[in-house]
């Protein structure tokens, strides 16, 4: 399946569009990228993944990128395991590189979401 970034509405259009004026399909930008990359790795640096993906981290970036707005982009495969502190409980982790679009993803709503609200409220 590939990713589509959220379509959040308004008035039947897009709302980024809606917004921006603008009717082109965003892309994602490389800074976006390294951007959510820093803030996925300051808490996951020592697993086996995330070192995995750090030692080429710019070019897997840049072919991430390429993936993601080519529409050719698939989620990985996650690692399942069982955590017993503080209770017994199965964890699904995904990807390294999945984290990353993950971020990416989580960072564009939370700025869609802001563009809403204070378009909301002049008006």
């Amino acid at each position: 399946m590939p990713l589509f970034l959220p379509a959040f509405t308004m008035n039947n259009k897009p709302l980024l569009s809606t917004l921006t004026g603008s009717n082109q399909k965003t892309k994602i930008e490389l800074s976006e990228l390294f951007e959510a990359y820093a803030g996925c790795r300051a808490n996951k640096r020592n697993t086996m993944n995330a070192l995995s993906f750090e030692v080429d981290y710019e070019q897997k970036l840049i072919e991430l990128r390429e993936e993601i707005n080519s529409g050719v982009y698939r989620p990985g495969r996650s690692i399942a395991f069982i955590v017993n502190h503080p209770v017994k409980r199965e964890i699904f982790a995904a990807d390294f590189r999945d984290r990353v679009v993950d971020r990416v993803v989580n960072l564009r709503k939370q700025w869609l979401y802001l563009l809403v609200i204070m378009t909301k409220s002049i008006r």
